[in-house]
């Protein structure tokens, strides 16, 4: 499912659709919120917190990227 956002998002800043950005960053952001919340209210196995926790490493890149990106588009847009 995150796939399937990810790839929405994706088509959104290529046709350079307005907040399309911000709405990766949120997208990235709860998900991160969902996974944590997992973690802390039950115990998941060891291999499902290391891939839960690559999972949110990876949203955290993606914020980032997003963020910079937003930023730039801002810098050279208005």
């Amino acid at each position: 499912m995150s796939a399937l956002f990810n790839a929405v998002i994706l088509t959104m800043v290529v046709m350079s659709l307005k907040l399309a950005e911000y709405y990766g960053i949120a997208k990235s952001a709860l998900a991160i919120g969902i996974y944590s919340g997992y973690i802390l209210a039950f115990s998941p196995p060891t291999y499902l917190i290391l891939f839960m926790g690559s999972i949110m490493a990876l949203c955290l890149v993606q914020i980032l990227l997003l963020y910079y990106y937003a930023k730039l588009q801002k810098l050279m847009f208005g």
